[in-house]
């Protein structure tokens, strides 16, 4: 089907749905205001015609106003809720309604999908006018069931039988989500409202959700266990506004004599069934509730994760059950019924994590404020979501059994002031989990070690409390390594080997310079976040790969500390005087400190791990950013085959961002980072007996946006030749060719978070600074290897 065609079929199901819903309303009840926070039938018909001349007729096809006095009288800001009363004939506003259409119509013959226009461009504000006429069809579906209450309650009738429900009544247990990094929101600009984009990474922590909306026979036990009076179970302003309304129960129940319930319908009365959820209530009744049973209410974060992410494809879905549109086998909604339907009637429409009744039966109260996204973009105009960005509504998620299949999305987000009880909201509870499940997690041993263990020749001890080990091979290895770089189409050579003792020195400056914004923003995090993490890992041996000075080490060294934990290090750093030297200030600083310090490459000293408790391995820096993609991968692969089930791994990861600010960070002002760079000519020339000349290279650094990296070269300003007598090696040089030193890739969050799930990480906690530049992600290791797909 066409672009266009799908349009008009949209546009028609929706109009046709608002003829009928218009035409249960007699003249009297379509003018009516039966709430105070709710217009009149007809006003919400008109409103739909408005807009739709608005953006169409005017916006796009640059038409006069078929009406200025209809404009006034149905555009919000214009006319304020009480006036809205005074509406022309019901015949003269479905004349105006069908004027509009055949108009809209016309020109969308001649739209082109594909035009550059913003509001034309994917048929997006066609889209956006068809979510628009159907939120408000919802909206008249709820004014009708006011009106059949105002009905009913001014003559009550008896209705038999008891609370019932629908074949057999389900537990509602709870669901593990499990903590992880997922994908909220969406940046499909066409199908989207502007509150679900831009969309972003997000860390949640492990929590229980429940698999089930609340029913009416939970919900019961609450009211019947006076849970309406219950001050303890309500907040502040939860208990002022039930005591000043004098709520007793949700919105449409009603007791008869007896003690039976029954619940006015959107037609008729009937008995309360016992296996719907509960409906028409507000989120200070939600919220009081989940404080009765001991949970709480998710937040938008929780609840969209539950309902769409896919642990094991790591992608997002876009309905519960996956990409299918919704379907009666999936969800109850288009308002296909008077109502609600029984909790579990649609298994097929299961959330990957077992929830059921995401999508449509009641909307579902969280307790996340409504708020703009980061890099929010208002569209069309900023009065559609702005005004509301107040902290003063409460997100609500789903759908409900009056929504229809448009705005049955995920990541769709209703709003409403929490004292609201008129929508057809329900709600579900969560609970969260602080610390890891236990039970049986038996290692998976799939990842060989790939070397031999590596001779370790003690160096130096102090007081028993410092032992020293460097491989008896690592400066074979350094000459092994450069000659083989060397001799590449691309000359290239291990960045590992920047860091004998003038270039540890000179990256610590490095990290001092104003544009390196890596070491004290992550520094920052972690000074913040050292309880959380020591919180999550308990006590252990802290092994940090790339150890360096261990400045940023301290902040968790301090903590242990102050908890008086059993204190135990292990840095694995290349520089074997930087290691040397750190290890004694730290020894000396920190006097219930052991530290077993390796001189190796992070492979080898995964390899050479002393035997210990748990331990909490400290992967700082972006340092990670200096592997390519295959190298990355075997050392996830190391990491798997060196650590137990309940060892952790924390994670410094430098963010995309700006190209300027990167590549100035790489191009210091100082020139630091280009005499480090040189300074691994300088290390050839000394160790090597290399011929390098320095002043005939200079510093190359900037940002491979295709691959998101920073490339650092040494760069030949001149043809020439260098000899490396040790190596018994002359390398050419044409005028311009590099040695490529470095990359610094730079991250998404979830890529990663997908990758090191295949070697049995799983994330728990994730922080950030306040411009989202660097992250600090807690990975613990589980021992079970999830197999590529």
């Amino acid at each position: 089907m066409s672009c266009v065609a799908e349009i008009q079929q949209a546009l028609a199901e929706a109009r046709a749905h608002t003829l009928r819903l218009f035409a249960e309303a007699d003249d009297a009840d379509f003018r009516r205001q039966i709430h105070p926070d709710f217009s009149p039938v007809g006003w919400h018909v008109g409103h739909i015609g408005v807009t739709e001349s608005y953006w169409i007729l005017q916006q796009c096809k640059g038409e006069p106003s078929l009406s200025a006095v209809y404009d006034r009288l149905f555009t919000p800001t214009d006319n304020p809720k009480p006036n809205r009363v005074h509406l022309p004939a019901r015949a003269e506003i479905l004349a105006y309604l069908h004027t509009v259409r055949e108009r809209v119509l016309a020109f969308l013959e001649r739209a082109d999908c594909g035009s550059s226009h913003p509001l034309l461009k994917d048929a997006s504000i066609f889209k956006m006018l068809i979510q628009h006429e159907e939120q408000h069809t919802e909206t008249i579906l709820l004014i009708l069931h006011l009106l059949a209450a105002t009905r009913y309650d001014s003559s009550p009738s008896p209705v038999s039988g008891e609370g019932r429900g629908e074949g057999l009544l389900l537990q509602n247990d709870m669901v593990l989500v499990p903590a992880g990094l997922f994908l909220m929101g969406s940046n499909q600009t066409a199908d989207t409202l502007d509150n679900e984009r831009p969309q972003q990474v997000v860390f949640v922590k492990e929590f229980l959700l429940d698999r089930y909306p609340v029913t009416n026979q939970d919900f019961l036990q609450f009211v019947m266990g006076g849970g309406y009076h219950d001050r303890s179970c309500w907040s502040p302003e939860g208990w002022q506004w039930r005591e000043q309304n004098a709520i007793e129960h949700p919105l449409y129940w009603r007791k008869q004599l007896g003690g039976h319930w029954l619940e006015v319908g959107l037609r008729h009365p009937r008995p309360l069934t016992l296996q719907h959820p509960v409906m028409c209530v507000s989120w200070y009744e939600a919220d009081a509730y989940a404080r009765f049973v001991g949970k709480r209410l998710p937040t938008e974060e929780e609840w969209e994760k539950a309902a769409s992410w896919d642990l094991e494809s790591y992608r997002k879905r876009p309905y519960p059950w996956g990409a299918d549109p919704p379907n009666a086998s999936t969800a109850h909604y288009d308002a296909h019924s008077d109502g609600t339907a029984p909790v579990g009637r649609h298994p097929a429409g299961s959330s990957p994590y077992g929830c059921q009744d995401m999508s449509g039966n009641v909307w579902e109260w969280t307790s996340t404020w409504f708020h703009p996204y980061p890099g929010f973009a208002a569209y069309p105009y900023e009065g559609y979501s702005v005004p509301y960005f107040d902290q003063r509504h409460r997100v609500l998620k789903g759908g409900s059994w009056a929504t229809h299949r448009h705005v049955l999305r995920p990541t769709f987000r209703n709003w409403y002031y929490p004292w609201v009880r008129e929508i057809f909201a329900g709600f579900r509870c969560a609970y969260p989990l602080p610390r890891a499940t236990t039970g049986d997690a038996p290692t998976v041993a799939m990842y060989e070690q790939s070397e031999q263990p590596v001779t370790m020749d003690p160096l130096h001890s102090v007081d028993g409390r410092l032992r020293l080990k460097i491989p008896v091979e690592l400066r074979s290895r350094f000459r092994e390594d450069v000659a083989a770089g060397l001799r590449h189409v691309q000359k290239a050579i291990p960045p590992k080997y920047f860091y004998d003792q003038q270039g540890s020195q000179l990256f610590e400056q490095i990290c001092q310079q104003p544009e390196y914004y890596l070491t004290r923003t992550e520094a920052a995090i972690l000074a913040e976040r050292a309880a959380d993490i020591l919180d999550e890992v308990g006590e252990c041996t802290i092994v940090e790969l790339g150890s360096g000075s261990a400045v940023k080490t301290r902040l968790l060294l301090d903590e242990c500390q102050r908890r008086r934990h059993h204190m135990r290090y292990v840095p694995i750093d290349i520089s074997a005087s930087m290691l040397e030297a750190t290890a004694r200030s730290l020894t000396a600083d920190y006097p219930h400190l052991y530290i077993d310090a390796l001189a190796t490459d992070y492979l080898n000293g995964l390899a050479a791990l002393p035997n210990s408790q748990v331990r909490l391995v400290l992967f700082l820096g972006s340092n990670l950013g200096n592997f390519t993609s295959g190298e990355q991968a075997q050392l996830f692969g190391h990491l798997a085959s060196s650590l137990q089930a309940g060892d952790h791994l924390l994670l410094g990861l430098d963010l995309r961002k700006p190209v300027d600010i990167l590549e100035s960070a790489y191009n210091d002002a100082a020139g630091v980072t280009a005499a480090f760079n040189l300074n691994l000519l300088q290390r050839l020339n000394r160790e090597l007996q290399a011929g390098f000349d320095l002043s005939t290279f200079s510093h190359l650094a900037f940002y491979n946006q295709q691959v998101h990296q920073i490339e650092m070269h040494l760069r030949s300003n001149i043809a020439q030749e260098v000899t490396i007598a040790e190596l018994d090696l002359q390398i050419s040089f044409h005028a311009g060719e590099t040695i490529h030193t470095e990359i610094s890739r730079k991250f998404d969050p979830a890529e990663i978070s997908a990758q090191l799930a295949l070697y049995g990480f799983e994330p728990r906690a994730l922080w950030t600074d306040a411009r989202e530049w660097f992250l600090v992600c807690l990975f613990r290791f589980t021992g079970r290897a999830i197999s590529e797909r």
